[in-house]
Parts: structure tokens; sequence; C-alpha cells
């Protein structure tokens, strides 16, 4: 319970907890602590009955078998592959579904607040980074893209033409008035945008939390049908989002919808609490069409 508490405090507060990691460079990469079950010894895998170059293999542990990434080849294919029994398997749980991913060492966790997490433009690592902060020591630490790399390990999850289809056809009316989204992951925003767009929905769409309550701040009220928010996003986060428009009394009635890869049990407590509306896991964005349906 003083667990739970503690993340109630840490996410009300726009702060963040991340656990950094290091791969067979000096670079600092890390995962929000939310998304973490327990970091292990690594030991040998149970190899693929095929090949592939981003699953390094299965991990059994007390009677349950977890696939585990190579991550190093999947962030750059340059990186020197760890050896199965060196370092660490760090077991992820996120949108319902458990990974592991090898790493060379676990060094520590950084507690920071969202405004000091930034957008990231590093172009080295493509698309799978999400944003960047800084160690007390003023290294450059980068946040992983999740969403990312859960589509490259299943590509199945990813939305395609065929999970679109049936939605096709479903007419949503929302009487001249906007949707606004947030949300930093790239494949993730392409994901919803693409549910919304098949629906010939108006809507706008932000990286972070901050750019969406600027443009509340500044557009009028009445012209808002709903808002879509990521949890974990630079700047501001999305519970700071739903706290600030559920406490002002001019925006208060607007639903929002949680659309998160935290999918975890204390985080729908937290979302519920804030008063938001419904909370849809990221690997099945066509379920904010079914909300939406019914509000507007």
């Amino acid at each position: 319970m003083s667990q739970i508490n503690e993340r109630s405090t840490l996410a009300l507060n726009n702060k963040v907890e991340i656990l950094c990691f290091r791969l067979n460079n000096d670079t600092i990469f890390s995962i929000n602590v939310f998304k973490i079950r327990e970091v292990v010894k690594s030991k040998a895998l149970t190899k693929l009955p095929y090949e592939n170059s981003i699953l390094k293999g299965l991990l059994t542990i007390r009677g349950e078998t977890i696939p585990v990434l190579n991550i190093s080849s999947w962030l750059l294919k340059y990186l020197n592959d760890i050896d199965e029994l060196d370092g660490q398997i760090v077991i992820c749980e996120f949108n319902d579904i458990i990974l592991g991913i090898h790493v060379n060492r676990v060094d520590y966790i950084l507690r920071r607040d969202w405004s000091e997490v930034y957008s990231s433009s590093f172009s080295d690592f493509g698309n799978k980074i999400t944003s960047y902060t800084k160690s007390d020591n003023g290294d450059i630490v980068y946040i992983i893209d999740v969403e990312q790399m859960m589509y490259d390990m299943f590509p199945n999850l990813a939305i395609s033409e065929n999970n679109t289809k049936t939605i096709k056809h479903v007419k949503i009316n929302l009487h001249d008035k906007l949707l606004l989204l947030a949300e930093d992951s790239n494949i993730a925003r392409k994901a919803i945008c693409n549910v919304l767009d098949k629906c010939n929905l108006h809507y706008k769409a932000f990286e972070n939390g901050k750019k969406l309550l600027e443009f509340i701040a500044k557009t009028d009220i009445s012209k808002i049908a709903a808002i879509i928010t990521d949890l974990e996003m630079p700047e501001v986060s999305g519970f700071t989002v739903i706290k600030e428009i559920k406490e002002d009394s001019s925006t208060k009635h607007i639903p929002i919808i949680v659309y998160s890869s935290l999918t975890g049990d204390s985080n729908k407590s937290i979302i519920k609490d804030l008063k938001a509306l419904a909370f849809v896991s990221k690997t099945n964005p066509t379920e904010v069409i079914d909300i939406l349906q019914t509000i507007v």
C-alpha cells in the first residue's frame, strides 16, 4: 500500500522515476519505473525455433515464459551484443504484456520532474527514443519509446488496415467541436490518429501535455468535445493534465479518455480518482471510438 501511495504522490506532482541502465557503451538509457516488474541476473535463454534479430530468446522464471529483447541490436545495429550469461534482464510489464530486455548493467533510479524531461530530436536512435533528461552528473539519459519497442517485437499488435475496417462506417457527430490529443510516442500517436482519421473526426494532436494545456488556455472551451491523453509525457504529464482540467471550473466538464500503456491497477485507480472518464490501452486504440460514441 505504501508503494501505491508513493506512486500516487509522484504522479500527482508531475514527477517520474526512471530506471537507468547501460549497454556495451557509456550511453545511459532508461524506462519508467512504473513499467518495471523486477530485475534479474541474466541466465541461459531458450533459443527461438526461427531466426529473429530483435528477440534474443525466451526466459523462464517461476514457471512463466518471457520473451527477451536484444535491445543492443534494436537500438543501434553497431552496438556489440551482450553475452547471454552476462548482465541483467529487466522484466517490464505494460499494455498487459510482459517482456524482458537484456542490459549490461542497471545503474540507478533517477527521480525527475516532468518539466526536466524534454522531447527528443536525436537522430542516432531514429524513433526509438521519446525524450531525454540529465543525470545528477549532467550526463544525458535517453528514455526509450516502449511503444515502438513493443510494436517492433510484436508487429501483429500494430494498427493495420484490417484492424480499422470495422470503424470506417462509424459516424460520430462532434457538432463542430474539436477533439484534443496529447501523445509523445510517434508510433502511438500515429495509431490513434489513424483511427480518428478513419472516422473523419476533427482533432488537434500535441506531443506533450504542456502544449495541450497551452492550447486550451487560448481557445474557446465550448469548442472542445473531449480530450485523449497519454500519461507519460515530457514537460507536463497526463496525470497533471487531468488534474488541472478537472480542478478548473471552466473545463471540468470536458470528458477525458486516458490512452496509455501504464495498464497497472494502481495507475487506473489514480486516474479514476482524478475523474477521468475512461482508460484505453495503447494496444486497442479503436476502443476510443466506442467511448466517443457514448459521450458526443
